[in-house]
């Protein structure tokens, strides 16, 4: 080989290691299909030098041409085809084969028919090669790569550098589908159609800052359904979805109420009602909402006409709160207070002793009794790892009484911590989430961990190390397997008999989380002197990394700091695929939020850890 072509051959080598790495980058990029695909044949065009480069994708339902992109000096004279003509050619061949086909210059090709071997004679074309992009199993487009008649043929080498591209430029876009779709799932809620909590999350903040830049007032409006207790299939989850359904629609029909209508939850609605100067003014929304439930429901498998009720909590801004935090939670202990005063009610919240008083009052009376009642009982919330696979689950305590309903954990544990409740309660959530993880490994689902909550109280607790060791040995579980979270104001003023509890814990592999970390007042110098595995970063860093420069800097801060410290980051509160992505590009190390999944109950966890079987990369499929 002559020194001349000796050089441009290495170019070429250069070039195509180089697009093969642009391509790979497009994985954590986020281009837009189309952009990602207008790479793709921009860069075989400038690699190999061919006179056109042809690429389309097709709809999965329908035989359709969905994108159709060129590029070449011959690429003026292409047009788009038919979807007889792309059936009857070469690309109809590898569609259904699956495989390359390549067809050298002035021959007819079998694989073609007659009318494709015409177009061929009166167009100019020399080598022809087709690949395949496949996703998964599924030929989802092709490339076409012509060159004139005196171009050079294509060598093998070609062809398994265009099947590295093709490859790598599938899992691009196979990743921008799944964020796209899970931003969706994640933006509105998949049975009624209305915004989902992220995206009221989002219009709350919106009202609020209006509020602010207008001087002007706002209702928040919590809105939970009642339905008769003794209503058949009144717990099935299609019951729950029909009535949603059905409810949706007919506040979506009441005329100017509200500027925004949210399912907030499952058992929750969200009302926004903008430019509501008082309390008066709020509760002719209110009226309005109530005309809604009114009339019966008509619901499949009933045979008769079912009437709902509603308890509506409200909190008005800023009189009841002056940032979103406080409203909403206002407008959630309103709710409460509705819900108990009688069916088919409303209530302002109020701040005053009495009600509070009240409220715990009847939560400690009912709460001694809830264990020997099964009352209580635990959701699983999935963590994902820094390549997109399942680390394992935090444990939340969940309480729903006979008459009080499901009481919300921050009423209830603030109750059960003054009276001392929590010591037991504690311990019977250590050995249920022991023995709910080896019961998912003995059917199959190794490599898991389990992470639990803590008091301040238990962590104080004399017998605290007894009844976790207790816990491992009673599941046959290894201490790596278990995490302990434990939030910044329980560690930085604890004693030496606390800290020598957390050696102790140490010494048993448990791996110990610093719960909510940033918001307290941390000391940098005492979290190095204390054995934690890992920092959980408060959800307020997550909810404001987007668009917010100063929060990127500092959670950039804070996981070059936990890193150099030897400890694991776990992003919290993640609710939205541009938050996971931001997350994913600090470096974080594991992901929890409704994003990836609500709260699960146990007997859910196995249909979910297989409907979200990891892919080659790891990553999740979105929910349904």
């Amino acid at each position: 080989m002559t020194e001349p072509h000796a050089a441009a051959r290495e170019r070429q080598t250069l070039q195509r290691a180089q697009a093969l790495y642009d391509m790979a980058r497009t994985l954590t990029d986020g281009p837009s299909e189309e952009e990602l695909l207008r790479r793709v044949v921009n860069s075989v065009v400038a690699v190999l030098g061919v006179n056109r480069a042809v690429l389309l994708t097709l709809s999965e339902d329908v035989p359709r041409v969905e994108h159709f992109l060129v590029a070449g000096p011959g690429a003026v004279h292409v047009q788009r085809p038919t979807w007889q003509e792309l059936a009857t050619g070469l690309t109809g061949w590898v569609l259904r084969e699956r495989r390359v086909a390549r067809s050298p210059a002035g021959q007819d090709d079998p694989r073609e028919g007659p009318e494709a071997r015409q177009r061929r004679r009166e167009t100019v074309c020399g080598d022809i090669i087709v690949l395949p992009i496949m996703m998964k199993t599924r030929v989802f487009g092709t490339l076409t790569l012509i060159n004139l008649p005196w171009g050079p043929p294509f060598t093998d080498d070609d062809v398994a550098w265009l099947e590295a591209l093709v490859h790598q430029a599938a899992a691009a876009v196979q990743q921008e589908r799944l964020i796209q779709t899970l931003h969706r799932h994640a933006l509105f809620d998949a049975r009624t159609g209305l915004p989902a909590r992220p995206l009221a999350n989002d219009r709350l903040r919106q009202s609020l800052w209006h509020a602010q830049r207008s001087a002007t007032s706002f209702a928040l409006l919590l809105l939970q359904p009642e339905p008769p207790s003794d209503a058949q299939s009144a717990s099935s989850a299609e019951f729950r979805d029909a009535l949603a359904v059905q409810i949706a629609r007919r506040l979506q029909d009441l005329p100017g109420a509200f500027s925004t209508l949210a399912h907030w939850d499952d058992e929750t609605f969200m009302l926004i009602a903008e430019d509501v100067p008082d309390e008066h003014h709020a509760f002719r929304v209110v009226n309005q909402v109530m005309n809604a439930f009114a009339e019966p429901f008509v619901l499949p498998d009933l045979p008769a006409p079912l009437p709902v009720t509603a308890s509506v909590g409200v909190s008005i801004f800023p009189v009841d709160g002056q940032d979103v935090v406080a409203l909403h939670k206002h407008a959630a202990v309103a709710q409460y207070n509705a819900r108990h005063a009688g069916g088919g009610s409303a209530a302002r919240f109020s701040p005053t002793v009495t009600d509070q008083q009240r409220l715990a009052q009847q939560i400690a009376a009912a709460l001694p009794g809830a264990l020997e009642r099964n009352e209580l009982f635990l959701m699983y919330q999935p963590q994902l790892d820094a390549q997109r696979r399942l680390w394992g689950f935090e444990a939340l305590l969940r309480w729903q009484h006979k008459t009080l309903g499901l009481v919300p954990p921050d009423v209830f544990i603030p109750v059960a911590e003054r009276t001392g409740l929590i010591l037991p309660l504690g311990e019977w959530v250590m050995r249920q989430a022991c023995r709910q993880l080896r019961a998912w490994q003995d059917r199959g689902a190794l490599n898991l961990h389990m992470a639990v909550n803590v008091s301040q109280v238990q962590l104080q607790h004399p017998e605290f190390v007894h009844q976790v060791e207790a816990a491992l040995r009673a599941a046959g579980l290894n201490g790596e397997q278990l995490e302990l979270e434990l939030t910044e104001q329980m560690v930085f003023q604890c004693s030496e008999v606390v800290r020598a509890k957390l050696a102790a814990l140490h010494h048993l592999n448990v791996r110990l989380a610093l719960d909510d970390f940033g918001v307290g007042h941390s000391s940098m110098q005492t979290l190095a002197q204390l054995p934690f595995d890992v920092l959980k970063l408060d959800q307020s860093f997550v909810r404001d990394l987007e668009g917010n420069a100063r929060t990127h800097r500092i959670v950039k801060a804070i996981v070059d700091m936990a890193h150099d410290m030897k400890m694991t980051v776990v992003a919290e509160g993640v609710e939205g695929a541009i938050q996971w992505q931001l997350t994913e590009a600090l470096e974080c190390d594991r992901t929890q939020g409704y994003l990836l999944s609500r709260p699960l109950a146990a007997e859910a966890v196995p249909a979910w850890m297989n409907l979200h079987a990891s892919d080659g990369r790891g990553l999740p499929r979105p929910e349904r």
